[in-house]
């Protein structure tokens, strides 16, 4: 899921996008505290997140079930705080911590098994270790930051969602919880004794004003500048539990309310949550402002719900279908996501449409099943609550005893190593033709067998630091935040009095290392300018991570334009990702292609107005799959991850269009797609050398192997 499963500025995301994910909490027993409109309303919140998931046209805002679950489970724990507090002047926090243990642990550490264990059998390697790193930060309670982390780091927001990602949410909540009732017993002090309720009351509403107005302004602004943190962080989430606490302090009041004023408001809340739910999407910038209409909303069915209004949406929320569906809701949102994730490797196949809704029904039948023999009877026995320490400490060793065992199956996974031959690639020189060799090895390379031993890099070290380029390793690559380009480090011969710049997104950063082989043999000094997703090209585009409109990109590129300019270079080598998304700012996609042309021409006047020479080094071609990941499952045959030449040059139209606009505006223009591809496909292995270290950009290793090659075409 999106958002998050998050996501960056190349594809999809996948918020990604947002990778919805929600934590609905168990069905409660019924007791004169039982409210079935809250039951119905999780099912409400839990149906629009698997039709999310499930690719339903009419829930592409789905993921806002989260936080209508974020409200309901916000009221539901400091109502019961509060009557604690109101009953006895303070709260049992064993006790309280022993019952979120027996309500929530058993369940989640049985999917959470389950989920590690088939994915060791169906998944590669690489997929199964990081997955059993998620299952470690899940059984600790903090996938939300891990996720939170990997979603900004632009070498992961594209990598593909975990089949654990939906347990961030629990993660948050239980974060919450070990905090909460610490400040509400804090802020009640000598308050919270019976007698003294109505100062109890206003004390506790401060604190939770305060912490919805604070969580609230952090939401809004991290949606703005790093939304992965803001869809994870608890810190820009606390305020929607927060919302479900006021309702829980103000009950007795709300339950004063007019029967008719009180009915209108339930249905009125319900409404929002469901045109939230129909009205959003993939694009909509999320949490932040968004998030307040859903949060609203079920702030509403719940709070005018304390008045149990005759004729309110309590008439649809208490069908029984809904008690059903909300019943099984924590079940479900925990079954549902690994089904999903888990189910095209176990079958080899991409789920159709109608496949995605089958294998959430399935995982609706998983969660019955679980619900009656986990769920159902640990939660009708009473020693947890009763011998609280022992409860907590039954939990904290069950935890460990999940985290070890996954822990094992990560050391004893075997590494992805190649069982070919070690076998070397001819090495290029430019005192011949390079070309010819290149052309040679990537046709031999189309029909090579297993994956050779001696691959470089390794599939097990393509994503660690010493395999990125060098600019990455040493902070000269700016991220998404950055508006400046006043680190522009100097490679190659450093004291060259001729300097070669290269200038945009990831995708010129990717030539790095066969650029400074050039520039240290030719005794060029390098400069490199570039930024996470931002092309070098004069127009706005999309950011797919941030999900708004790119305007640091803006900003950063202006500057960078006007510091190439000072420094007067020989050369400006230029390239940019020209799959990008402007989700409908220049109309349709012929629209768009017209606005990059445009935008490329006036960045090259721009820089060819000094006298400097511009060579546009068009977009390398595309696998659209990790590579690493497919060769893992396939080192018997690395030419089943070959891919066809055409797939990988979309948009056509938008690098035709950018090439002559280039030539047009005075720039060289340099095509790569012969380096990299035959007349019909392109491998991912050449020789002993990795192509592709993700889905999208050149390992080091083949970039800098192409040094000769690049240097003929740029005449340098």
């Amino acid at each position: 899921m999106t958002t998050l499963d998050q996501v960056p500025v190349s594809q999809r995301p996948v918020e990604p996008r947002p990778t919805a994910t929600v934590s609905p909490r168990p069905g409660r027993h019924r007791s004169r505290s039982f409210r079935s409109d809250i039951e119905g309303l999780r099912a409400v919140a839990i149906l629009a997140v698997i039709g999310y998931h499930a690719g339903l046209p009419f829930a592409a805002g789905g993921y806002v079930g989260v936080d209508v679950f974020f409200v309901i489970s916000g009221f539901l724990i400091t109502r019961q705080l509060v009557r604690e507090l109101e009953n006895r002047g303070r709260i049992h926090f064993a006790r309280f911590y022993a019952a979120r243990v027996r309500r929530l642990l058993p369940l989640s550490l049985v999917v959470l098994a389950v989920t590690v264990a088939v994915g060791v059998l169906v998944l590669d390697p690489l997929r199964a270790k990081s997955l059993a790193l998620d299952a470690l930060a899940a059984a600790a309670y903090g996938l939300n930051w891990r996720l939170a982390e990997l979603g900004s780091d632009y070498l992961t927001a594209t990598a593909a969602p975990s089949a654990l990602q939906h347990y961030w949410s629990l993660g948050l909540e239980e974060q919450f919880y070990l905090a909460w009732p610490l400040l509400l017993a804090v802020t009640a002090g000598t308050a919270g004794r019976v007698g003294d309720v109505s100062t109890l009351r206003r004390r506790l509403s401060g604190l939770v004003l305060a912490a919805v107005v604070v969580s609230l302004a952090v939401s809004v602004v991290m949606t703005a500048r790093d939304q992965p943190w803001a869809y994870f962080g608890l810190h820009a989430r606390a305020w929607e539990l927060a919302a479900g606490a006021m309702v829980a302090v103000a009950a007795e009041r709300l339950g004063r309310l007019g029967g008719g004023r009180a009915a209108t408001l339930t249905w009125s809340g319900l409404t929002m949550i469901v045109l939230s739910i129909a009205a959003y999407d993939g694009t909509t910038p999320f949490p932040g402002l968004a998030a307040v209409v859903p949060v609203i909303g079920a702030v509403l069915v719940i709070g005018a719900g304390c008045r149990q209004p005759v004729g309110g949406a309590s008439v649809l929320l208490s069908r029984p279908t809904m008690q059903l569906v909300g019943s099984l809701s924590y079940g479900w949102y925990l079954w549902h996501w690994p089904v999903l994730l888990l189910a095209p490797a176990l079958t080899g196949y991409e789920l159709s449409p109608r496949a995605r809704v089958l294998a959430s029904l399935l995982a609706l039948g998983l969660a019955a099943l679980t619900h009656r023999w986990v769920e159902r009877p640990v939660r009708s026995a009473s020693w947890p609550v009763r011998l609280p320490w022992r409860g907590i400490g039954v939990g904290l060793v069950a935890s460990g005893a999940v985290a070890a065992t996954v822990v094992a199956v990560v050391t004893a996974l075997p590494d992805p190593t190649g069982r070919g031959t070690q076998v070397q690639v001819a090495q290029l020189s430019s005192r011949v033709t390079p070309e010819r060799v290149v052309d040679a090895a990537v046709a031999s390379a189309l029909s090579a067998g297993p994956v050779p031993a001696n691959l470089s890099p390794p599939l097990t070290a393509v994503q660690a630091v010493r395999s990125l380029p060098e600019p990455q390793r040493s902070s000269c690559h700016a991220d998404f935040r950055v508006t400046t380009a006043r680190r522009m480090c100097a490679y190659g011969d450093a004291s060259a009095t001729r300097t070669i710049v290269l200038f945009g997104d990831s995708h010129a950063l990717q030539w790095f290392p066969g650029l400074e082989a050039v520039a240290s043999k030719r005794g060029y000094r390098l400069l490199n300018v570039t930024k996470s997703s931002c092309t070098p090209m004069s127009l706005t585009i999309w950011n797919q991570t941030l999900r708004r409109a790119y305007k640091e990109c803006d900003v950063w590129r202006r500057d960078a334009i006007a510091r190439i300019r000072a420094v007067r270079p020989r050369l400006v080598v230029l390239t940019t990702l020209t799959g990008v998304a402007a989700h409908g700012m220049y109309g349709d996609s012929a629209g768009f292609d017209t606005a990059w042309a445009a935008g490329t021409a006036r960045t090259v006047r721009a820089l060819r107005s000094t006298g400097t020479r511009v060579a546009v080094l068009s977009d390398s071609v595309l696998p659209g799959r990790a590579v690493p990941q497919c060769l893992a499952e396939h080192l018997e045959d690395a030419s089943a991850c070959s891919f066809y030449r055409a797939g990988g040059v979309e948009p056509l139209a938008r690098r035709n269009a950018q090439a002559s606009a280039a030539r047009a505006a005075g720039a060289e223009v340099v095509d790569p797609v012969p380096w990299l591809c035959g007349a019909r496909q392109c491998p991912t292995v050449v020789g002993n050398l990795l192509v592709y270290r993700d889905e999208q950009h050149l390992s080091t290793s083949y970039s800098a192997w192409l040094a000769p090659v690049l240097q003929r075409a740029l005449r340098l």
